[in-house]
């Protein structure tokens, strides 16, 4: 199979960003599908082709392995038929500051691999594989998968019951919160990089509610790009986000002083966030609903003004925010093996 490398963007029919089932529909061949340990995604490979397809968390092309009999195209050359010295030239002359081992190179800039275990002894022969990715995909230096692929936040929501319908006025949206899940003893669990963070109906997400509508509500008003800051400060939880987004991705700098369970040190040390901007929104659309339909059911309402118009906003979040999280979706994942 012929491919032409388009630096960055992608090589033959294969574009980077592309879902796995439109790459699979340029490619006209059958994949058999792998799990490594370190991916949170498996991959597809074309043995017959000599490819190996990686993507990210979001099911999107991310890089394409390379080995014979593929035939990778850059320059009118043959990458694969290239020794490893020519290689190596081409590629310093583009990036002088590729990074290269005694097994390999990486021009981070160009989105280019060469892995070749026995170049230090036989220089002339070519690369057993070439490697083309996207831009960001490794880490400048070590050299290993961007932890954006791995970063992730997920969230489980609890069953809300037992609500009264008292018909009561509440001075705020806390009072009222607290109030209506008082008899409730269910957790919402927030899956921070993969670590468990239990929220409590009762006692946390009352004092929440009113940050979580307003930051999530400044997003949805700005989808363009904006920052802000979310404190979460209850008897069991102490964390503040430093929230970023720029339409794509959103990015957070965490501090946890506080969490049940008392790990909060190593929620820390995977303090930084980075997700996609309608994933990250669309985790927390459940919760929202929830919210909502537990003044309604309660017959509730607020006499502080602020919170009157967080309870405009809040329907606005439910209304805005189009797609369930991922735990609440009926395909779960894109993937057909």
């Amino acid at each position: 199979m012929r491919l032409e490398v388009d630096l960055l963007n992608g090589l033959g029919s294969i574009r980077f960003n592309d879902v796995r089932t439109k790459v699979r529909m340029g490619l006209d061949a059958s994949p058999k599908v792998y799990a490594q340990s370190d991916a949170e995604v498996p991959h597809d490979t074309y043995e017959a082709e000599g490819l190996f397809v990686m993507y990210d968390k979001y099911n999107r092309c991310a890089a394409v392995e390379c080995e014979a009999p593929a035939e990778v195209i850059f320059e009118d050359r043959d990458l694969l038929k290239m020794s490893y010295t020519d290689l190596r030239q081409m590629v310093v002359q583009l990036d002088p500051d590729m990074v290269e081992s005694d097994k390999d190179f990486i021009s981070f800039k160009y989105g280019i691999a060469g892995f070749a275990p026995e170049k230090e002894d036989k220089p002339e022969l070519p690369c057993e594989s070439v490697t083309i990715f996207r831009e960001n995909h490794f880490y400048r230096k070590i050299g290993i998968c961007d932890p954006e692929i791995f970063s992730c936040l997920l969230v489980q929501h609890g069953f809300v019951n037992r609500i009264l319908e008292d018909n009561q006025t509440f001075e705020n949206l806390k009072g009222a919160y607290t109030h209506i899940f008082q008899r409730n003893t269910e957790r919402l669990i927030l899956l921070w990089n993969s670590f468990p963070v239990s929220w409590c109906y009762k006692e946390d997400i009352p004092s929440f509610s009113s940050g979580l509508i307003d930051v999530f509500f400044n997003m949805l008003e700005n989808p363009n790009g904006g920052s802000d800051m979310l404190e979460l400060s209850s008897q069991n939880i102490q964390s503040k986000w430093n929230i970023s987004w720029d339409g794509t991705y959103v990015t957070i700098q965490s501090n946890w002083e506080n969490v049940s369970g008392a790990y909060h040190d190593v929620l820390n040390e995977w303090g930084e966030l980075k997700m996609l901007q309608h994933e990250f929104l669309s985790e927390w659309k459940f919760l929202f609903e929830q919210l909502s339909r537990a003044l309604e059911d309660a017959g509730a309402s607020v006499e502080s003004s602020e919170d009157k118009e967080r309870l405009g906003r809040l329907k606005l979040l439910v209304d805005g925010i189009q797609r369930p999280g991922r735990f609440y979706r009926s395909e779960m994942r894109e993937l057909s093996f």
